[in-house]
């Protein structure tokens, strides 16, 4: 059964009034929900890469600055992703973020947590892109 594209409200439509998707059939809400997902992951991107701008921008002083950029823990870098300290570990043994060894301890710099974050969610974004479109079609039993 194909859904009819013509019957599904935009997203403003249903922003302006969410009353609009009471009625709709599964496939229909399945299509907006695909349609939201979509842009909430552009969006994240959006911000992501803003972040990267900005801090390239702020990064590129006119003076040269000789101190090297303050290191975080894993228990900072955990806070800040809103993960546990061991999965941070888990990720910079992974190659997944990038961090350095000093002696016993390991440490992760600003640029490399913020790297590691717009690149989970571009990450993230293209997996629910490609899974919405790997969706059987539905059929009906005759």
């Amino acid at each position: 059964m194909d859904i009819d594209l013509q019957s599904v409200p935009t997203l403003d439509e249903v922003a302006a009034a969410p009353s609009k998707v009471r009625g709709l059939s599964g496939p229909a809400l399945a299509a907006l929900a695909v349609k939201a997902a979509t842009v909430q992951g552009a969006i994240a991107g959006a911000q992501a890469e803003r972040l990267l701008t900005a801090g390239a921008e702020q990064a590129a002083p006119e003076q040269v600055c000789h101190e090297p950029a303050p290191l975080l823990t894993a228990q900072q870098v955990a806070e800040r992703l809103a993960l546990t300290p061991g999965q941070i570990y888990e990720l910079a043994r992974a190659g997944k973020l990038k961090s350095s060894r000093h002696g016993k301890y390991v440490r992760f710099s600003e640029s490399d947590v913020t790297e590691y974050l717009a690149a989970a969610t571009r990450n993230r974004a293209k997996n629910e892109l490609s899974s919405s479109r790997s969706r059987p079609t539905v059929r009906r039993k005759a």
